[in-house]
């Protein structure tokens, strides 16, 4: 996997080492984070856009509240160069957002129903939280890859 200055990315040298890496596969892909858990999520998707790897990408990431956002500009940029992406900006700490609450929330049978792949990183409880609610809804471990911080 690359993250390098084709997509824009200012994480070079931060790639994911071990298990959780991209699958080179065509495959609709699910990227689910919270925290340190963007900085690999960012460089894979930017590889899923720069190899054409699916047709669908959703961004699931979130944060306590507007103010801890960041590079929201940098990520609509990287979505904008794929037709089926899209962003999803959690808030757990703000009522008065599109998306309030935490990304598991996101995770339903409806939202999931086009993703193949779902890659999951950032704190302990999150990735937890997410495969289990996946598996509820009849997604196979195989199908799930992850890591936390």
């Amino acid at each position: 996997m690359i993250c390098d200055a084709e997509i824009g990315s200012t994480f070079a040298g931060m790639l994911p080492l071990g298990h959780f890496t991209l699958r080179d596969t065509a495959k609709n892909k699910c990227f689910i984070g919270t925290g340190t858990g963007f900085a690999p999520l960012y460089c894979q998707i930017g590889e899923t856009i720069r190899k054409k790897l699916a047709e669908k990408i959703a961004f699931i990431f979130g944060v306590r509240n507007h103010a801890d956002s960041f590079y929201d500009e940098e990520i609509r940029a990287l979505l904008a160069a794929h037709a089926g992406a899209e962003f999803f900006p959690y808030f757990s700490r703000e009522a008065e957002s599109e998306y309030h609450g935490y990304v598991t929330d996101w995770i339903t049978a409806e939202h999931i129903a086009e993703y193949e792949e779902f890659y999951i990183c950032g704190s302990p409880a999150m990735v937890r939280d997410a495969r289990e609610k996946l598996a509820s809804l009849g997604v196979s471990g195989e199908q799930i890859f992850w890591e936390q911080y």
